[in-house]
């Protein structure tokens, strides 16, 4: 679409604000105010009022490239708030730019302090990947590539977030961090703030998911088709799994 494009921000994140999150709180005072991503939220056409309308909100996040002692940059994480029926709010990634991971840990328990979690999982994206976040899913978006990366994502305007639980454990259950093997992308290394997931790291890549709508364009879907993405307002209605 063209026109004359709205959006609330950018927000921006910096070092400091991630300090709480890092394998290497220490690392990051160096860097305090340097900006680690920035978040561009309510993204529309300033004449579109479709989203407001279907009860969604179209988003944009820049991750920036690098890493702080070793560790890629990456997203603070969050878990996101149960809706009345006691079911968390889901919500839908695509990557517009860059190649990223996606750590996503599943909670057990209210997300609104710090669940335990029973699962987690690391999934491997570039450019054109579309990744649908179900329902008791915390997530960070992690920048594993040289440039910025770019992400959109579609959620519903009730949705809230949970930092605090990514917080009280310096980050989530997985770290992302650089290779110290040149025949690999990352190292997926275990928080042990986390010693009640006893399994393994799973890791996947978006291609290998249920796919989502992969020909129609994130937005349209917010704006034109929402009974297609129905799941994101009525958290209920989302048979999706990773």
């Amino acid at each position: 679409p063209t026109g004359t494009v709205f959006w609330e921000g950018p927000g921006q994140r910096r070092f400091a604000d991630l300090r709480s999150v890092l394998a290497s709180p220490e690392s990051a005072d160096a860097m305090a105010d340097a900006v680690a991503y920035l978040t561009y939220r309510d993204v529309r056409l300033a004449t579109e009022t479709g989203l407001a309308a279907n009860g969604l909100r179209y988003d944009v996040t820049v991750t920036l490239p690098g890493d702080v002692a070793g560790e890629y940059i990456k997203t603070a994480g969050h878990y996101h708030a149960l809706d009345a029926n006691g079911v968390s709010w889901p919500e839908i990634y695509d990557v517009l730019f860059g190649q990223a991971v996606f750590v996503l840990q599943r909670a057990v328990g209210d997300p609104s302090g710090d669940p335990e979690i029973d699962r987690a999982v690391a999934i491997v994206a570039g450019a054109g990947d579309r990744l649908v976040i179900p329902p008791d899913y915390g997530h960070v978006t992690v920048n594993v590539g040289e440039t910025p990366l770019v992400v959109a994502d579609l959620v519903a305007v009730a949705s809230n977030n949970h930092y605090q639980g990514y917080a009280d454990r310096q980050g989530g259950a997985v770290r992302i961090m650089t290779a110290t093997d040149a025949a690999h992308d990352f190292e997926a290394v275990w928080n042990p703030a986390f010693p009640e997931l006893a399994t393994g790291i799973e890791i996947v890549r978006a291609s290998q998911l249920q796919p989502f709508e992969t020909a129609v364009s994130l937005y349209s879907l917010g704006v034109e088709s929402p009974e297609r993405v129905r799941f994101l307002t009525i958290p209920a209605a989302s048979g999706f799994v990773i």
